[in-house]
């Protein structure tokens, strides 16, 4: 491993940790280096935190973009149970789950702004695909469509419960097949609903 990815991988599991507040001594020091020759890999300390952050969500939305293409000619429930699924098994280690976290976390400034817009071009890309998807196979079953931003929304807030409830309740995965069925139920009725 060269010195670089090392920094980087350091860099990972003391922000999970510490969020922004990691200082280049430390992670000098979990990398064996004098925080000196940081620079030789780094401009300054939101440059490596920019560049940690953006490799991790670069893989992220690469995995979820692979996810919903692969999904692409399944029906609607297994395509949104197959990207709820994704999201719960990416997300159900402590580390990463940590270090997203912290992502939201970044204290006022440019790198949050940064990592804000960067995020949400990933996050609106997934919602789009998903929202046309609804749209399309209520066109298509001659179904109500009307109801799409309550999908969208209740989607959302299904992932961002559950994300959630890892954080807090620590990799018990139980009770999300069930989330979902009662959150799929929802939606059928929405889609059967005359307009």
């Amino acid at each position: 491993m060269s010195k670089k990815h090392e920094i980087i991988g350091n860099t990972y599991e003391l922000f999970s940790r510490l969020g922004d507040t990691i200082s280049l001594s430390v992670i000098a020091e979990a990398s064996s280096i004098k925080k000196s020759s940081l620079y030789a890999h780094f401009d300054n300390k939101d440059h490596l935190l920019y560049h940690v952050i953006t490799l991790e969500m670069e893989k992220f939305d690469k995995a979820t973009l692979s996810i919903l293409e692969a999904s692409s000619d399944k029906n609607l429930e297994e395509v949104v149970k197959n990207f709820y699924f994704f999201n719960l098994d990416y997300f159900n280690d402590p580390t990463r789950l940590s270090f997203w976290k912290r992502c939201m976390l970044l204290s006022e400034g440019p790198l949050k702004h940064k990592v804000e817009s960067t995020h949400m071009k990933i996050h609106k890309r997934n919602v789009d695909y998903l929202t046309d998807l609804y749209t399309n196979y209520a066109r298509d079953n001659e179904l109500d469509e009307n109801h799409v931003h309550a999908f969208r929304n209740s989607f959302m807030v299904l992932i961002l419960g559950t994300l959630y409830s890892l954080f807090v309740f620590e990799n018990c995965v139980e009770p999300y097949e069930h989330s979902f069925h009662i959150f799929w139920k929802g939606v059928q009725q929405h889609l059967s609903e005359s307009t």
